[in-house]
């Protein structure tokens, strides 16, 4: 699939992120999302792992569960800057 758009909750200050995903695909309604980055330094993109619901998530539907990023710029940011070497 790909992002098409990332805009802004101005209520919820959170991220939505519109996707179009390959056709005929089908997804269940508690799949969940999240951001990832290919390799060290790679590019990010959108893990959707599926969960085990029966009911599909409908074409134009949302995936309201999601999982935090994890940077690696800032894990080795902190190890480095934040390290005792007493």
């Amino acid at each position: 699939g790909q992002v098409t758009a990332i805009d802004l909750d101005p209520g919820a200050f959170e991220a939505v992120v519109h996707m179009r995903l390959q056709g005929g695909l089908t997804l269940p309604s508690d799949a969940i999302a999240s951001i990832r980055t290919a390799g060290l330094i790679g590019e990010k993109y959108v893990k959707i792992t599926p969960g085990g619901a029966d009911e599909q998530l409908p074409s134009g539907g949302e995936i309201i569960d999601t999982e935090s990023s994890i940077s690696i710029e800032e894990l080795i940011s902190k190890y480095i800057f934040e390290r005792d070497d007493s």
